[in-house]
């Protein structure tokens, strides 16, 4: 039994279709979620934006207001539907979060959170907790793991980001201006859970629960709530029963002790098996047996810190997985699932770097001195939302190109400022 245990709701994602529909495609992904009519992205954005925000800034206008997007939601909900969508808002982050698990786990509905401050949305469709049967959390004191995520801007894959990579690099700052000022927000189903007096929750008893007060379980066939009394399979053998021993490289970088390569692949196969992910079907592309492939060393821009990102294929020898942990400790940070189709991830070679540099006319074939920085680099900015999409640092004489793993090239690497 994993010391975590998930609950998940299974949502379709849909890709947004363009810069500005991270909100409209979220909305459509609720709502077909809970059986309403299909509606077009294009459809809902105009839908959001006829509702007139409360929300008074001049700058920075919402692509997708929080009160246009619960009014959307709610004024195209199917009538077997009868709960209703609210904003939920706190300057502490946690109170939000919660409020997602309870809804999640009791009314089985997903919600739509905002992130990177207000510049994107995206769904949440579970999280993972050290209690093996929460029930409904305890709004004092719910223990969340880590959360769940389905991304409209990558919708081949579901994300799981432990509960601390959650706050550093998606909610690390709340909205900073506005109605909502100083507040972090989600938009959730807020009906709550009716239970009879002295009634004790369980994983059990929710369902049935349930179907008493909709006649069926919202979501029903879409469902995964694991308990200990719920059968498990076990997919990758040799998994260590045991934490690994951490042992580390002999050479220091920028003063700090990096784990070595066996480290690393030890910790990202006992993560699989310690965050319930070898128990968990979470998607039809995982078949069976991941295996760790050589791990890469990032270094967060700017900073003396450090992430191993963890490629893990499967007997087919495609990427199923991608794990990420700290450089320093092996602790776990994030995972990303192939959902569609394998994902692909392949460094570059000092040549093909240079080959892309002379393509970009940013050099020569005799040009100036040239120096590729050994650690790849990676923070949130307009360039690269993603931490599998870091980048090399190339130094051209004086100036600097950012190579990213892709192959497309940036002078320079900004903060995010645009609804994305």
């Amino acid at each position: 039994m994993a010391n975590y245990v998930p609950h998940t709701l299974t949502i379709r994602t849909v890709h947004q279709t363009n810069n500005h529909f991270c909100g409209a495609a979220c909305a459509k992904m609720i709502l077909d979620f809970i059986g309403a009519e299909k509606f077009t992205q294009g459809f809902l954005y105009k839908e959001i934006h006829k509702f007139k925000t409360i929300d008074p800034r001049k700058k920075w206008k919402w692509a997708s207001s929080p009160d246009g997007l619960k009014s959307t939601l709610n004024k195209h909900r199917p009538q077997t539907f009868g709960n209703v969508f609210e904003i939920r808002k706190s300057i502490r982050q946690i109170a939000v979060a919660k409020r997602m698990a309870d809804v999640i786990s009791k009314d089985q509905v997903p919600c739509i959170a905002l992130v990177h401050s207000d510049r994107h949305w995206l769904i949440v469709n579970g999280y993972d907790s050290m209690v093996p049967d929460p029930g409904r959390p305890d709004p004092k004191s719910p223990d969340i793991g880590g959360i769940y995520i389905r991304d409209p801007l990558k919708s081949d894959t579901q994300r799981h980001a432990d509960y601390n990579q959650w706050i550093d690099r998606f909610c690390d700052v709340p909205v900073l201006t506005g109605t909502w000022n100083d507040k972090f927000l989600a938009i959730c189903d807020p009906l709550p859970f009716r239970k009879k007096k002295g009634q004790k929750h369980s994983s059990v008893t929710l369902k049935s629960d349930l179907k008493k007060f909709y006649g069926k379980t919202p979501g029903e066939q879409n469902i995964s709530i694991l308990n200990k009394e719920t059968p498990q399979k076990t997919k990758i053998d040799a998994v260590p029963l045991n934490e690994p021993i951490k042992s580390f490289e002999p050479t220091l970088i920028n003063g700090k002790k990096i784990i070595d390569e066996a480290t690393v692949k030890n910790y990202s196969l006992w993560w699989m098996k310690e965050r319930g992910f070898n128990e968990l079907k979470m998607q039809d592309m995982i078949k069976d047996k991941p295996v760790p492939t050589k791990p890469v060393l990032i270094q967060y821009f700017g900073k003396k810190e450090y992430y191993f990102l963890v490629p893990m294929k499967e007997n087919d020898k495609k990427i199923s997985v991608i794990m990420f942990m700290d450089g320093t400790n092996a602790n776990y940070q994030e995972t990303i699932f192939a959902t569609n189709k394998p994902m692909s991830f392949k460094t570059l070679s000092p040549k093909k770097i240079l080959n892309l540099l002379i393509d970009n006319n940013d050099i020569s074939k005799k040009g100036k001195k040239i120096t590729i920085q050994r650690t790849l680099v990676w923070k949130p900015c307009n360039q690269s939302l993603f931490p599998e999409q870091p980048f090399y640092v190339v130094k051209i004489g004086t100036r600097k190109r950012y190579v990213r793993i892709d192959g497309k090239i940036f002078r320079r690497l900004t903060k995010i400022t645009t609804a994305l």
